[in-house]
């Protein structure tokens, strides 16, 4: 197997990267950062035990390294949340929140985005309380549509998680 999580030359570090935190795989265990039995949490390169959503220690650890970076250097921030990939995991007080959504998948996956947006917008305000806002770009992306099969709704878009479609780059002047 020559994927990024078995040899240790293609980990974040061995590759250009100062720090790395996080997940190696996707669909982890939001909880136990787990897939398929075995731990896939990491902090430089080293495995770590540690609790808490997935989704919320990633904006976690970016928000305490925005805060503590070396101010006289440019800062190069990648932050790759898993969220809302599968499995659909949420804390309570979110999935609690679409409790009138009858599809269980659905609630969840609300909840996921919910949770997500909620972290992405702490990380906004810790960029907004250290004066970085006129100076960084921050980009969203997305590898794929959502999958419909989860809960996720693509509308106006056509097609979902799986599926190919030419993409269409509309620009706005703001």
């Amino acid at each position: 197997m020559a994927s990024g999580h078995g040899y240790t030359k293609y980990f974040p570090n061995n590759r250009g990267f100062d720090h790395a935190y996080g997940h190696f795989n996707g669909a982890i265990d939001y909880f136990k950062h787990e897939r398929d039995g075995g731990l896939d949490w990491n902090r430089d390169g080293k495995s770590l035990r540690e609790g808490g959503y997935s989704t919320d220690l990633i904006a976690s650890e970016g928000i305490r390294i925005i805060k503590n970076r070396d101010k006289s250097k440019p800062l190069f921030l990648y932050m790759p949340f898993n969220a809302p990939h599968a499995p659909l995991q949420a804390p309570e007080k979110y999935i609690d929140k679409y409790a009138s959504i009858k599809d269980e998948r659905r609630r969840r996956y609300c909840a996921m985005v919910d949770a997500e947006d909620y972290n992405i917008g702490r990380v906004l305000e810790a960029l907004e309380q250290e004066g970085m806002t006129q100076n960084t770009l921050v980009l969203f992306f997305s590898d794929n549509g959502g999958p419909i099969n989860q809960g996720a709704r693509n509308t106006p878009l056509r097609g979902a998680k799986g599926t190919t479609w030419k993409a269409v780059l509309a620009c706005r002047r703001f």
